[in-house]
Order: C-alpha cells, then sequence, then structure tokens
C-alpha cells in the first residue's frame, strides 16, 4: 500500500485522463480550471481543490478501516 493519495480526473469533454489543470499564472480559488488538452472549463479552481480534497479525505478513511479490520478487537465506525 503506498503512503500518498493520488486524485486524478477523466475530462468528459475529450477524455483526457487524467485530466491536466491549465490555469493563469498566479491563480487564485476563484479563477476558472480549463482543460488542457481541449480547454473544457472545469470551473473554479477553489472548488476543484475543495472535490479533490474530500475524495483524498474519503481514501485515507477507507485506508484507516481496512488497517484496523485486520486488528482483533478494534472497530472504527
Amino acid at each position: 500500500m503506498s503512503d500518498q493519495i493520488t486524485v486524478t480526473f477523466e475530462c468528459k469533454v475529450c477524455g483526457s485522463s487524467p485530466a491536466t489543470l491549465e490555469l493563469p499564472d498566479n491563480h487564485t480559488d476563484d479563477d476558472t480550471a480549463k482543460c488542457k488538452s481541449c480547454g473544457f472549463e472545469f470551473g473554479r479552481y477553489g472548488e476543484i481543490k475543495a472535490k479533490a480534497m474530500e475524495a483524498a479525505k474519503s481514501e485515507a478513511t477507507d485506508r484507516i478501516k481496512d488497517v484496523f479490520k485486520r486488528m482483533k478487537g478494534w472497530e472504527i465506525k
């Protein structure tokens, strides 16, 4: 098991996977992130970061639960 969590996604227009974000220099959370391959606008960078963080938290929780499943006498709800 890796100690890193990588969040990737696919562009629903061109199918680029993993999609590469195109952002302006010195971008902020309010800037629009685009697919570098086709220019499709994914949305505000801050919203994308928030979704990626939620996906990473979910993966981390699943990994922790998996570790405790193998330990007798421990249960995580």
